[in-house]
Order: C-alpha cells, then structure tokens, then sequence
C-alpha cells in the first residue's frame, strides 16, 4: 500500500509536519494545515528527511535524501482497513515546542508456517501522523 511519488510532483492539500534542511540544526515544522511547495526540496541545502500529514485525505507522506536523491513515499490510510492500522503517540525529542507526534502503525495479514498456514498480522510500516 505504500506508494513511491515524484517529489517534483508533491500532492496537493493541506499539510501538517516538518521538513530538515541540511544545513540546519533544528527542522522546520509545519504546525497549521498548509500546501507544501514542491521548491523546498532543493539540492543544496538539501531536505534531509521531511514528514508531511493530510488529515482531511488521510494522507501520510515521507522523504529521505540519500546520496542526493530524493525518496519520496505515501500512504492512503483510506484505502486500508482501520483493523489494520493502529494509532499510537511517540515522544519528541527534535521537535522543539512539540512534545509528541502521532504515527500510525500499520499492519499486514500474512500465512504463517509457524502457526499451522494460519493468517496473522505482522508490523508492515509505521507512518507520520500529524501533531495533536
């Protein structure tokens, strides 16, 4: 369910999250529902990681710069099962005045040798969720 995305082409909406250029020493947090423009992802300073939330669209989206690439993936918590996604809080240790985020953990159905074929969930992502 996790979908690779042009980081030129960043998706429209309304965005919570943050974005860590590389030659800061804090990131940039994004605390009121905003359009991302696809021009802060430059190539010197560069995004080392970003984290972006839609809450209206339930849209999670996560960027990585490794090597001077962009990696760009999103996930559309509407097109999963609430019984396979839980909602969980993490404390913050580089947020500044934020003090916790919330992911969502989500899961995937899979057969298990080791129980018979029998069908269990196993830990498949765990994905940025916004601010509270």
């Amino acid at each position: 369910m996790l979908n690779v995305l042009n980081i030129k082409n960043f998706p429209k909406g309304e965005y919570t999250g943050y974005y860590w250029y590389s030659d800061q020493t804090d990131p940039e947090l994004i605390t009121k529902p905003k359009e991302i423009d696809a021009s802060i992802f430059t190539d010197l300073p560069f995004v080392i990681e970003g984290a972006f939330y839609n809450k209206t669209d339930q849209i999670s989206i996560h960027v990585k710069n490794i090597d001077d690439q962009y990696y760009c993936t999103s996930m559309d918590l509407k097109q999963l099962s609430p019984k396979l996604y839980s909602e969980q809080y993490y404390k913050s240790h580089d947020l500044g005045p934020i003090s916790k985020y919330k992911v969502f953990e989500v899961w995937e159905e899979v057969t298990d040798e080791l129980l018979e074929n029998m069908k269990t969930l196993k830990p498949a992502y765990t994905i940025f969720g916004g601010f509270d």
